[in-house]
């Protein structure tokens, strides 16, 4: 329990993070339903979220080589918290793919940050603890983030209002952190043929599962 508690600030701001985003992707097919976005529309900002989340990974890497973890992490975790602000703003199906697109990118980046300290300040012995502990509060944060729900208007301006409020609190525990700043992030490559070869049966499962999920998407949004 000692090396969690040493991670407490770490691990009580990705707790916040992911409330704020849970209540943000709860939020928002279920609000665009309501301003009578099209039935397909739910699914193409599940899609663009990823399409932003993908792009975080390939490239913040080189962005906290430059500045640091906790300068990329403060910088995404402000911007990530103004998005749902700007979805108030504009009721434009595309103005919210690409702002999911913007959702995911800053996901990608504050995750990057947050799992590359905690796995370079955890030796091998506690490892498994320290990430199984992060894994539950995630899923934990994820549903108390949709939870919140329940407790707002989803017609008004409050939902979007606490999520950002969620994210942007994420930022102090972090910022405030005094453990050792970990090494900047090696920059490596995407080689999809040497990740086929290292693992086969690995890479056709997680393609499986991929597409299992977009499977779901278009059929739910279909079917509203």
């Amino acid at each position: 329990m000692a090396v969690i508690a040493q991670l407490g600030a770490l691990l009580f701001g990705a707790t916040l993070l992911l409330m704020g985003n849970g209540l943000q992707t709860t939020v928002l097919p279920l609000r665009g339903g309501l301003e009578g976005f099209s039935a397909l529309s739910p699914g193409i900002m599940g899609s663009s979220y990823f399409i932003g989340f993908v792009a975080g990974c390939l490239s913040i890497a080189g962005l906290v080589g430059k500045v640091g973890h906790i300068r990329v992490f403060t910088a995404m975790a402000a911007i990530a918290s103004v998005i749902p602000l700007l979805h108030m703003l504009t009721l434009q199906e595309w103005a919210w793919w690409l702002l999911r697109i913007g959702t995911g990118y800053c996901m990608a980046s504050l995750l990057l940050v947050i799992e590359s300290w905690l796995n370079e300040r955890t030796d091998n012995s506690a490892r498994g603890t320290v990430f199984s502990v992060y894994a539950s509060l995630s899923f934990l944060a994820i549903i108390l983030g949709q939870i919140v729900l329940a407790t707002q208007d989803a017609v008004g301006f409050a939902p979007f209002v606490v999520a950002s409020i969620l994210l942007s609190l994420a930022a102090v525990p972090v910022a405030l952190n005094n453990a050792v700043v970990p090494a900047p992030i090696a920059k490596v490559r995407l080689e999809p043929l040497h990740l086929m070869r290292l693992s086969p049966s690995g890479t056709r499962g997680m393609f499986r599962r991929w597409h299992r999920k977009r499977c779901i998407l278009v059929a739910s949004a279909g079917g509203r």
